[in-house]
């Protein structure tokens, strides 16, 4: 059994990989219960008196939010790693422990050719939709979910993103789950104690608590979400598990880990739910998201580029190239322009942009305000859906 993860420099997903032996849902009946719990939050305490309440709430909290929250195990064929895995006696056909198995009707599939992606996902209602992250699942199509009692259920995939990393998935039961809520991360403040929850190392469910120790966290190969930020302690096999606040409700899915080590360093990140219920919402209506498509290279302004570009205190963002036969140079757009504007929004720097066009509605004609040669413009665009594998351009 060995780890692997896809690497953000230094920045980990969760998911856990490990060798075993051994369609897209298009329509299904949900309910709509994710909508925000409206509690309020009190993280404002005396700090000369200890405040036991929330250790002491603990154990029904977790109570209380366990059934909902599932291991995910998704089955895959293992193309990257077949030349990596090699014959050893217990996984020859010749050895004995096979030829029994074989000889009573037993065959193991060919480890060389299936991996197996151990994560963690939550039910959000009573109907069996569940949420994890896209690369828990990558993409399989033989997807078994587990739940806290031992249940085992099949799921299908309604749908999922890979630049958000959210997937939907759906099981029949035969009885209503338990599901969760999700709560406002918009109002969540820092500090604010968290449970985290989820399927680390393959263990099974796991509960540990920490606080929200940053917002608005971003890398550069995810400029579509926002993380929270918590030290609790979350490790390869988390990701898709709930980040909940202290009334248990939803503010965040566990997704990525910082670490040199590669386990848990205190330093880890979930999309928050002000991206998860939208992001959702499109998939579970259109089983995937085209995210909208300029094709400009862009840099951040800085003071000195300002000073050289006439521009004094403006913001936004400069063209340093302009992609072929792409949306931006069909809407005539130049090196060197400068975007301030983009579908009424002000744009403070690359990030802001990148985020703005991201969500944008594709085949839609869409204003934004330039300036050029210190004049200010309006040019239209009508964006395409993004590549697939498009890093750098916007």
């Amino acid at each position: 059994m060995k780890l692997s993860a896809k690497l953000f420099g230094t920045v980990a997903v969760l998911a856990f990989l490990s060798f075993i032996p051994g369609s897209m849902a298009q329509t299904y009946t949900y309910e709509k219960n994710w909508s925000y719990n409206n509690n309020s939050y009190n993280e404002d305490y005396d700090f000369t008196h200890f405040d036991s309440s929330y250790y002491d709430s603990l154990p029904s909290l977790v109570d209380r939010v366990k059934d909902a929250v599932v291991e995910i195990l998704a089955v895959q064929p293992n193309k990257d790693i077949v030349s990596s895995v090699k014959d050893t006696p217990e996984k020859s056909e010749d050895a004995p422990i096979n030829k029994f198995l074989k000889k009573h009707g037993v065959n193991l599939p060919d480890l060389k050719k299936e991996k197996m992606a151990l994560g963690s996902g939550f039910v959000i209602d009573s109907l069996g939709t569940i949420i994890t992250n896209n690369h828990v699942i990558g993409d399989s199509n033989d997807i078994t979910v587990t739940f806290s009692n031992g249940k085992k259920l099949k799921a299908k995939v309604i749908g999922k993103d890979s630049k958000i990393d959210i997937a939907v998935l759906k099981v029949e039961s035969d009885s209503p789950l338990t599901f969760v809520n999700f709560g406002d991360s918009t109002n969540v403040k820092l500090g604010a104690r968290v449970l985290a929850v989820g399927n680390p190392f393959g263990l099974g469910e796991t509960f540990t608590t920490g606080i929200i120790s940053a917002k608005n966290r971003f890398f550069p190969d995810n400029p579509y979400d926002n993380y929270l930020q918590t030290d609790a302690t979350v490790n390869r096999g988390n990701s898709g598990g709930p980040l909940f606040d202290r009334n248990g409700d939803v503010i965040g899915m566990n997704t990525l880990i910082y670490s040199p080590s590669g386990a848990s360093d205190g330093v880890a990140f979930s999309i928050p739910s002000e991206v998860l219920i939208p992001t959702i919402e499109k998939l579970i209506k259109y089983h995937k998201i085209d995210h909208g498509y300029l094709g400009v290279q862009i840099m951040s302004l800085d003071d000195k580029m300002k000073v050289g570009l006439h521009l004094n205190d403006t913001n936004g963002a400069l063209v340093a190239s302009v992609v072929k036969d792409s949306p931006a140079e069909k809407a005539g757009l130049e090196l060197g322009d400068v975007i301030v504007t983009f579908n009424g929004t002000k744009i403070t720097d690359t990030r802001s942009l990148q985020q703005n066009v991201g969500s944008s509605e594709i085949k839609k004609k869409i204003d934004m305000i330039i300036i050029r040669d210190g004049k200010e413009m309006t040019k239209s665009v009508e964006l395409k859906a993004a590549p697939e594998e498009k890093k750098s351009e916007e």
